[in-house]
């Protein structure tokens, strides 16, 4: 059902198709704009995989990326005798795309269990029939909630049916976001930012921040950039100035599981805050709203 269809009064409804969603769409087609430098790092040991990388590259590239295959920068041969973690290229990429089929040949167990991953700029795509994943738990636990960086495939099945490339972009599109708002916001993330970095359209170049730290430190502010319908919480409690949470639940006629995660979400962010029985925005929650127009 779309959030449109749940919105209890014409008000509500009108200032979601007039005002929230032209907004929200400006936000969408300017992080889609804002490109990234990767390299693309996968099995080439059978057909299926050669096509599938082909299939990869051409779409990141078609979205304006620059895209490195591991081989166009000498990992190939460096990484039969070293683990991927230890690829220490990483000032001239944004990300690296780890797609294999077992967790060994990016790093030892130690390894993963201290994020040498994260240092590396490393999203992970492992075969979910990996035979050492069991020896990989606590690590990818630990990476999912703190980074959500790894996500697992099914051979050859998400290989055939693009659901691979599918979550390969999504986790991109997270990314774009960070990179985005780090652009847009960065004073207020204490980042420091030389002059070639103050325009996602500019010529792309690795950006000076890990993104994937960018992301731990402001998690909640970017779920809630991605999320229509959380952000959408966020600009109707602004536009009512505070409203009691039962008022929220029955104007937005949302189940208890669908706007309970959400509200604390944007309460952990410190977007949301409760007063005197009523749910108010905070001044965070105002500034972000103010960025992007709403």
């Amino acid at each position: 059902m779309a959030l449109s269809d749940t919105l209890h009064t014409l008000r509500l409804r009108n200032y979601f198709t007039r005002t929230f969603i032209p907004r929200f769409q400006s936000l969408q087609n300017a992080t889609s704009q804002t490109r990234l430098i990767v390299m693309l790092w996968s099995p080439q040991s059978a057909t299926t995989w050669s096509n599938w990388t082909k299939k990869a590259l051409t779409e990141l590239e078609r979205r304006g990326h620059t895209v490195f295959y591991s081989e166009q920068l000498g990992v190939s041969t460096s990484m039969r005798s070293k683990k991927g973690v230890e690829y220490r290229a990483t000032d001239t990429l944004d990300l690296i795309l780890t797609v294999q089929s077992m967790f060994d040949p990016i790093g030892d167990v130690q390894d993963l269990n201290d994020m040498l991953v994260v240092d590396a700029k490393m999203l992970l795509f492992i075969d979910q029939a990996a035979r050492d994943r069991y020896l990989y738990e606590f690590a990818e636990t630990e990476l999912a909630a703190r980074y959500n960086n790894i996500e697992s495939f099914k051979f050859p099945d998400d290989l055939q049916q693009t659901l691979l490339l599918d979550k390969l972009l999504a986790k991109l599109n997270v990314m774009q976001m960070v990179k985005y708002r780090a652009i847009q916001n960065g004073k207020n993330w204490g980042l420091a930012l030389p002059p070639e970095n103050n325009s996602p359209s500019s010529a792309p170049t690795p950006f000076r921040y890990n993104l994937l730290e960018l992301y731990r430190l402001n998690r909640d502010e970017l779920e809630t950039l991605l999320d229509s319908t959380t952000l959408f919480i966020l600009a109707y409690v602004n536009q009512m100035s505070k409203i009691t949470l039962r008022t929220l639940w029955q104007d937005m006629k949302l189940e208890e599981g669908q706007i309970q995660p959400r509200m604390m979400r944007l309460q952990h962010g410190k977007l949301l805050a409760e007063s005197n029985g009523n749910v108010i925005v905070t001044d965070l929650g105002k500034q972000l709203l103010k960025d992007v127009g709403l």
